[in-house]
């Protein structure tokens, strides 16, 4: 069943049978669908996102995409209506919706791209309606690759795309922005948009390592496991306790504390994963209508249903917070 984001629904914890018994290393979410590595797929199937190779209107539970069963798989990703999978050896494998090429690349906007290349240069190209490929131009969009030279000296370790707005992150842990900011989603403290990437200078001394676009949100993860977000709450996807919108990074204070490993925005929602020693508890906070929080007895469950739109794996030791 699919949800609106708009909904307030509750959100019970159940085990996602089809996958009780396989190694699951990954999962990736699209808008209604999602993956899971070792390669599984299901959900809605309306632009061929399941890659099943069927004419059909989707799968209710996981099903396996045998056709790339022999390929080492190491990394799975899904946008709105497309998905990707990364082999060890650096091959790119996409199907689903194309309307706007979207299959051409990794990370995707809406209808724009970014990309990275093996020796840390950024490229983009698509719709430049907001500013979100960076090149300074007041332009409608490109059709090929651009190379985002303003940032060519910068040793870069990963790009993200949201809505309309991009993200690069250094080695060193600065992060910069650039695209759509109505909402604050750049992290910069207003609401100006940026043609350009721009230092997000709030979280200069906080050692970012990760960061995910949902989208009109953003989401850091630093080194030390602290979790900050901003941008758009109308959805609560923030996490804290409000529907407000937020200009600059901020703390997400419920999680002080938890050893914090991989933060992931949806697109109205945001989940975290944490490892707690002599795993007692599952705690998930669901602040669409109301911000209560929900505990369980972790030892009840293994894979388990969280969130509108997410389902998340939980294997031994490991913790997943959705709101």
């Amino acid at each position: 069943m699919m949800h609106s984001p708009h909904l307030s629904v509750s959100c019970p914890l159940r085990p996602l049978a089809a996958l009780c018994n396989i190694p699951v290393q990954q999962v990736a979410c699209g808008s209604q669908h999602s993956l899971a590595l070792t390669v599984y797929t299901w959900g809605q199937d309306s632009r061929g996102q399941l890659g099943l190779g069927k004419r059909k209107a989707g799968a209710r539970s996981p099903q396996h995409l045998r056709c790339v069963s022999e390929i080492p798989v190491v990394q799975v990703s899904a946008g709105g209506e497309q998905s990707f999978i990364l082999s060890v050896s650096g091959g790119v494998f996409s199907w689903g919706r194309n309307d706007c090429g979207q299959l051409v690349i990794y990370l995707v906007h809406r209808c724009s791209k970014i990309h990275f290349s093996k020796d840390g240069q950024v490229y983009t190209w698509g719709q430049d309606s907001r500013g979100q490929l960076g090149l300074g131009k007041r332009i409608s969009g490109v059709r090929s690759p651009q190379h985002l030279r303003c940032v060519s000296e910068i040793p870069v370790v990963q790009v993200s795309a949201g809505g309309e707005q991009s993200f690069i992150l250094s080695v060193s842990g600065g992060l910069f922005s650039w695209g759509r900011n109505d909402c604050g989603q750049l992290g910069l403290g207003d609401t100006t948009d940026r043609h350009t990437p721009t230092p997000v200078r709030h979280l200069n001394m906080k050692k970012t390592v990760h960061v995910s676009c949902g989208k009109d949100h953003t989401a850091t993860l630093t080194k030390d496991g602290a979790v900050f977000t901003f941008g758009s709450g109308q959805h609560g996807q923030l996490g804290h306790n409000s529907f407000r919108n937020e200009l600059r990074p901020r703390l997400v204070a419920e999680l002080w504390g938890a050893k914090v490993i991989q933060v992931a925005c949806g697109r109205y929602s945001t989940i975290i994963l944490h490892y707690i020693c002599g795993c007692s508890s599952i705690t998930t906070q669901i602040p669409l209508k109301s911000h209560s929080f929900i505990i369980y007895d972790c030892r009840e469950f293994e894979p388990f249903l969280c969130s509108l739109l997410f389902i998340i794996l939980l294997q031994e030791g490991l913790l997943v917070w959705g709101w």
